[in-house]
């Protein structure tokens, strides 16, 4: 589902925690839970919250198209 990040899950490099960063503020403008936004995406809550933390990040672009759209950006 995604490209692991090595190092204990921190971020290598500022391009990962930038859009770490981007996921999670279209999180917060949607305000929905990673539970919910999650099975709107078709991804688990676990995988969404790895993105948001820049732990993962997705092998394709799509999943955060979907979410761009979902959250109305």
């Amino acid at each position: 589902m995604g490209r692991k990040v090595e190092g204990g899950g921190m971020p290598k490099d500022a391009a990962v925690e930038e859009f770490a960063g981007l996921v999670r503020a279209l999180k917060a403008r949607d305000g929905r839970s990673y539970e919910a936004l999650g099975r709107r995406l078709s991804v688990s809550a676990s995988t969404l919250h790895r993105y948001c933390s820049g732990a993962t990040v997705p092998e394709e672009f799509a999943v955060v198209d979907r979410l761009a759209l979902l959250c109305g950006a």
